[in-house]
């Protein structure tokens, strides 16, 4: 069910509620209600009594709670806030604003009896604390109040109710104020038309006279219902300031107006890649005067040429040669060499990725600086991986009792292995029920499917055929127990099988069964268990173990565990992070995503290409420098392993497998490529849009995404990954092609829906309409817009048939038509081509 909102010009609750309706001629300054009480007995009135209650007008209030006020606009200290929002405070009490007001007019309104003012910090605005009231208080000079305080005669517009979350059927906001408290406020509203570039001090204040003596600690006349200023007063004003903040405006233009100055524009030549200068080493003969390599980055223009085009010729050779070391060279001493990236985590250093990683010197570069993010972060993340290794020490101390636990039980398998068949099953009967055969069900169910009686196995039954026994010495066995002999020759002999079906147990070998006498002339069936296959007993305490341990290594540090590994002689592990490398390489340098980003024009739209080969490589950097890291730190890391699996910033999801499965070339291990993370395959980047100027700098928070129709309806497309690389340079990758967002992809900015705001646009040449109010619409031409201090509250005069007649009606009606809505600017790349 959809909500609304509506705005009420004001309210009065409480006592407040009984008072008459403002009319023409105002209340007394402290109203005195006559209040009635009715007493019945028996259904007949006994007597009424008669009480008077007096209210207090605006000279009783000296302070207000500083709780009251919930929300500022625009927030405090705010830097660059756009010169068109009205300032205005939320306040949690909704009949605040008029429960002290004696006073209306002829048209039902009522004005507050205190309003928000907002002021240009310049010389002759000061604010001084007073000794005697304990407070803050403005003074301004008597040139300057027609300028920076609005008329009070028009006060009344600017103060309402909001009362939200109304069903379509509910249409009685006060009934709604009774059931849900919460979803009514009171608004002041300040209609200062704010000048870019300004600091503005903002201040709830007393609007009667009144109201300013108390507040200020003097003695008021409470019957003095003038307003606190006059709007051409001659003298200084000093008002106690109740509530107070400030900020600071930027540049004129708002969201649309940012918008619109958008285009789109071709890559420069190069942009994305920068040449690398091979210096000379001690090592390999390597010229400084060598041919150049590029190294391309994160992103990059998309007529680049190909990857494998960047390598001069002759490069990856020299470059393999640093890693062979010659007899002698070192005279004994280790000789240090450059480290082969990924090495530990590689399953084999001859997957062709591991040589292109370490040959080419553009990927080099890309590994490096992952390898550098990582030591730039090392302690903190060091600090994490004891954090996330925390979880298993516990686990460590399990290892070892799994250790001792599997060497006893595998040389228990062993002495069990030796016994005949039957001295197996006597030895192991308890645990029947909790192993499974070959064929999945448990030797116990297999032993009674056989034929076996449930008592052959009892206790008891060992016990009366132990040696020593009376039974064993009339009859010992050739080989074992005669409990275990029995067993087997009842499992291997059909004929006994037969007739042990049909024994009568003597009592305590276990509960009679009742099976049907074999008939004369009958063949025996044949049993389950062949006689020349010898039943065997599986015992897998290994595995049993090691299932036991990988339960209690669960979270991002537990290792990988199986039957066919065993048991580790020590717990390696490695922690995972989630943090995006593209973060903090644009904390190293933002041109290591985009090389040449500073040549981007301002007000860009740009396609890119995502490169997947430098991500890879940063990856492989980035996780062959922890795994150093946390090896020299003593750390139990788990060499194969890989933390970094995350790039691009607001990823969902991870942008590579594990490197002990990656088997191609670099750039071919993406996450979503796989059948076994189908989960990543909306996560797959096609395309990059690079967006540079004013607009992602005055609204970091907005929305950015891709949307065509399809007949009536419109598909939206949200961006896979969307990060920052300067305060006004964002990028944002998307699942399509850089060819289908050129044919039929609208790129749409959407300014991201906040709190409610309001005020007016900027001056435009177009009339006036209930959606878009311009201050030009209350001047008559630019120098009149320039002079206007303060919205007027009147409807004026020049305004066609067309225009909304409720302006001025009441502060509802102004309210409603002020209210700032959203921005959603959509924008045709083909057509920005244009």
């Amino acid at each position: 069910m959809m909500s609304s909102t509506m705005y009420l010009p004001w309210l009065r609750t409480g006592m407040g509620a009984f008072l008459p309706t403002p009319g023409v001629a105002p209340l007394p300054a402290d109203p005195v209600l006559a209040m009635k009480v009715a007493l019945k007995r028996g259904g007949t009135t006994d007597t009424t009594h008669e009480h008077s209650v007096q209210l207090r007008g605006p000279g009783h209030v000296v302070a207000l709670d500083p709780g009251v006020v919930v929300r500022e606009e625009p927030p405090r200290q705010a830097q660059k806030i756009t010169p068109t929002t009205f300032p205005h405070v939320e306040l949690r009490e909704p009949d605040l604003p008029w429960r002290h007001t004696p006073l209306g007019d002829k048209n039902g309104r009522v004005p507050p009896w205190i309003v928000l003012i907002c002021v240009r910090v310049q010389d002759g605005v000061s604010v001084e604390w007073d000794r005697i009231s304990k407070r803050s208080v403005l003074h301004i000079d008597a040139a300057l109040v027609p300028h920076e305080l609005p008329d009070l005669a028009e006060s009344w517009a600017w103060a309402h109710v909001q009362v939200s979350g109304l069903g379509p059927d509910n249409k009685d906001p006060i009934a709604h104020l009774e059931k849900f408290p919460d979803d009514v406020i009171a608004r002041l509203v300040c209609p200062r038309h704010l000048r870019p570039f300004t600091r503005y001090l903002c201040a709830i204040v007393p609007a009667f006279r009144a109201g300013v003596e108390a507040a200020l600690g003097r003695v008021p006349e409470t019957t003095d219902l003038r307003p606190a200023w006059p709007r051409d007063n001659a003298e200084p004003v000093a008002l106690p300031m109740f509530h107070s903040w400030g900020f600071t405006t930027g540049e004129g233009e708002d969201f649309e107006d940012l918008v619109g100055r958008l285009r789109y524009r071709e890559a420069p030549t190069g942009l994305g890649e920068r040449p690398l200068q091979l210096l000379a080493s001690a090592v390999a003969d390597i010229s400084a005067d060598g041919p150049p390599a590029l190294l391309r980055g994160a992103l990059y223009a998309t007529d680049a040429a190909p990857v494998d085009k960047l390598t001069p010729p002759g490069v990856a050779e020299r470059l393999a040669a640093l890693w062979t070391v010659q007899p002698g060279e070192g005279a004994g001493d280790p000789v240090v060499l450059p480290p082969r990236y990924g090495l530990g985590q590689a399953a084999d250093p001859r997957s062709p990725w591991f040589a292109q990683l370490n040959h080419h010197p553009g990927h080099r570069v890309g590994a490096g600086l992952g390898a550098e993010a990582v030591l730039r972060h090392q302690e903190e993340l060091v600090a994490a991986s004891w954090e996330q290794l925390e979880q298993a020490r516990t686990a460590a101390i399990t290892l070892r009792h799994a250790q001792l636990a599997a060497e006893i039980g595998r040389s228990q398998a062993n002495r069990i292995a030796a016994l005949p068949e039957g001295d197996k099953l006597q030895l192991t009967a308890r645990a029947h029920t909790r192993i499974l055969d070959g064929s999945g069900v448990t030797i116990r169910a297999r032993l009674l499917a056989d034929g076996l009686p449930d008592g052959a196995l009892i206790p008891r039954m060992r016990r009366l055929t132990r040696g020593g026994a009376p039974v064993s010495r009339r009859r010992p066995a050739a080989t074992g127990t005669l409990a275990g002999s029995l067993a087997t020759r009842i499992l291997q002999a059909p004929e006994v099988m037969v007739r042990a079906a049909t024994w009568t147990r003597p009592n305590g070998l276990g509960r009679r069964q009742d099976v049907a006498p074999v008939q004369a002339g009958k063949q025996a069936p044949k049993p389950t268990t062949s006689p020349t296959q010898p039943f065997t007993v599986r015992l897998r305490p290994l595995d049993v173990h090691v299932g036991r341990l990988r339960d209690r290594l669960r979270g991002p540090a537990a290792p990988t565990l199986s039957e066919q590994d065993g048991l580790p002689d020590a717990l390696r592990l490695m922690p995972r992070f989630d943090v995006p490398l593209s973060r903090w390489l644009v904390d190293i340098d933002p041109e290591v995503i985009v090389p040449g980003l500073g040549e981007v024009a301002d007000d860009t739209v740009m396609l890119l290409e995502p490169n997947r080969v430098f991500v890879e490589a940063v990856l492989a950097g980035a996780n062959d420098a922890l795994v150093r890291e946390l090896a020299w730190r003593e750390f139990p890391v788990d060499a194969r392993g890989s933390a970094f699996r995350v790039f691009w910033d607001g990823a969902d999801g991870v942008d590579a497998l594990e490197m002990k499965r990656w088997t191609k070339l670099l750039g071919q291990h993406a996450a979503a490529a796989n059948a076994d993370n189908a989960a990543n395959a909306a996560n797959t980047a096609n395309a990059a849009v690079l967006l540079r100027g004013e607009l992602f700098r005055r609204y970091p928070d907005l929305l950015i995404y891709a949307a065509r129709r399809n007949g009536d309806a419109v598909i939206t497309q949200p961006p896979t990954c969307f990060g920052r690389l300067t305060t006004d340079t964002c990028y944002a990758l998307f699942a399509s092609k850089t060819a289908e967002l050129l044919a039929d992809w609208w790129i749409v900015f959407e300014e991201l829906p906040h709190a409610p705001r309001f005020g007016l646009d900027s001056p435009t040449t177009k009339p006036p309409t209930a959606s878009s109010l311009s201050w030009s619409h209350f001047a008559g031409n630019a120098a009149q817009v320039e002079a206007l201090e303060h919205a007027p509250a009147t409807l004026p005069a020049t305004w066609g048939p067309d225009a909304p007649k409720t302006w001025g009606r009441d502060a509802g009606a102004i309210a409603k038509l002020t209210l700032q809505h959203p921005i959603r600017c959509a924008l045709r790349l083909n057509e920005l081509l244009r």
